[in-house]
């Protein structure tokens, strides 16, 4: 059976949508890359980018605790303004409001991570679901300045005493089978590294894990913050993972939860730059002290 080129765009998109979001499945790479040689089109990271971008929004109401009704006239415009993206009206009903509230890791275990939605492919093109993504994007930095939720230094996540309930719970997920342990190294003999130490932990099925640091350099906040990226074999390389915006106030030994922003399908390595304080949304990489793993 013959497809079209318009079906087939669309396709192709569907499938960029799921790579930028949840990664793709084994056998949907090459299906991509062979649709992409027939359309002459090259994959210049467009959706990662508008994904990690929304994440980062929603990442800093996190950390600010925000837990806000939005505002009716918000509303009514998202409402408004969907009707233009999608056949037919927008019932009320479909309007959600993300409530959230920062819990410190010192003080509670590592946050689960939500269920994953499910890509559905009935209604919505991939077109339609692209260009709602953006209008997240742009409500999510509406309500960000509505509500001051920016991210701050003193709001980055909270190293973790080593203790024994710590200790309990990275033996647990060393001990559950699929855990990954990578070694750390100082590629480019970084100073802010001295008597290297620790490991990564991390479990792709159960989307935890834990950085365990020994001899990495104590950081001012105010001037700038360690920030993890996590690389997966289902991503481009040029746009890891935001895996959290940590300090360091002890030369001891810490563990700090990997808050990983999106899910991961396999890791591969792990990676520590040093950031303006809050972070960024993609690093430069100009300072690298830390790598696990092999990228």
């Amino acid at each position: 059976m013959s497809t079209s080129p318009s079906s087939l765009r669309d396709y192709c998109d569907d499938l960029l949508v799921q790579k930028a979001v949840y990664g793709l499945v084994p056998g949907q790479a090459e299906e991509l890359d062979s649709i992409m040689d027939q359309l002459s089109l090259t994959d210049d990271a467009s959706f990662e980018a508008v994904i990690g971008a929304l994440d980062s929004g929603f990442a800093g109401m996190d950390l600010a605790g925000w837990d806000a009704e939005l505002p009716t006239h918000l509303q009514d415009q998202v409402l408004s303004e969907a009707a233009d993206y999608v056949d037919g009206p927008v019932p009320a009903t479909q309007t959600q409001t993300r409530r959230t509230k920062y819990v410190s890791p010192a003080a509670e275990a590592p946050r689960p991570q939500p269920p994953r939605a499910k890509v559905s492919r009935i209604g919505w093109n991939a077109r339609e679901k692209f260009l709602g993504l953006v209008a997240a994007a742009s409500l999510a930095v509406a309500v960000l300045s509505l509500a001051g939720a920016l991210r701050t230094a003193d709001q980055a996540t909270e190293p973790v005493a080593l203790s024994q309930t710590t200790n309990q719970q990275l033996e647990s997920l060393v001990a559950t089978t699929g855990t990954q342990r990578f070694g750390w190294s100082n590629p480019t003999n970084d100073p802010a590294v001295s008597d290297l130490g620790g490991e990564v932990v991390w479990n792709d099925a159960e989307q935890k894990g834990f950085m365990v640091f020994e001899g990495l350099q104590v950081n001012d906040p105010t001037q700038q913050q360690y920030q993890l990226w996590i690389f997966d074999t289902a991503r481009n390389d040029a746009l890891p993972v935001d895996g959290g915006v940590f300090d360091i106030d002890s030369s001891g030994q810490v563990i700090i939860p990997i808050d990983s922003k999106l899910s991961i399908t396999q890791a591969k390595a792990f990676a520590v730059t040093l950031e303006k304080p809050g972070g960024v949304v993609q690093s430069k990489r100009e300072r690298l002290p830390l790598l696990a793993g092999e990228i």
